[in-house]
């Protein structure tokens, strides 16, 4: 995690000895945090804006709400991901129909 000019912490990797910022998707001031990575350099993490709490995945140079890859009807908000193996599963936290749970998300 790094400070950009504005003060927003900004999750980063580092690549050939040079950060690279993974970028936002929830506006200009927010904030990511990374809390996994795996041997391929697919970050997982949490992004705040204004309150609210959403996991991200960041892989391909490209930065996605993990909420935009599941259901919209499924019941889950996923607040932050906290690891990812070498077989893509995510686990984190998330809320489910107004309840904290864990989850487990497996690529197919």
């Amino acid at each position: 995690m790094a400070y950009t000019k504005n003060g927003s912490a900004h999750a980063f990797i580092t690549i050939n000895g040079k950060l690279k910022d993974l970028g936002l998707f929830a506006g200009q001031f927010s904030t990511t945090w990374g809390f996994g990575i795996n041997d391929s350099g697919v970050v997982v993490g949490q992004s705040t804006f204004q309150s609210t709490y959403h996991a991200f995945v960041y892989s391909g140079g490209q930065i996605k709400d993990l909420n935009k890859l599941i259901p919209a009807k499924s019941g889950w908000v996923l607040i932050e991901a906290n690891g990812i193996n070498n077989a893509g599963q995510i686990t984190g936290m998330g809320m489910h129909k107004g309840l904290e749970h864990a989850f487990l998300l497996t690529p197919h």
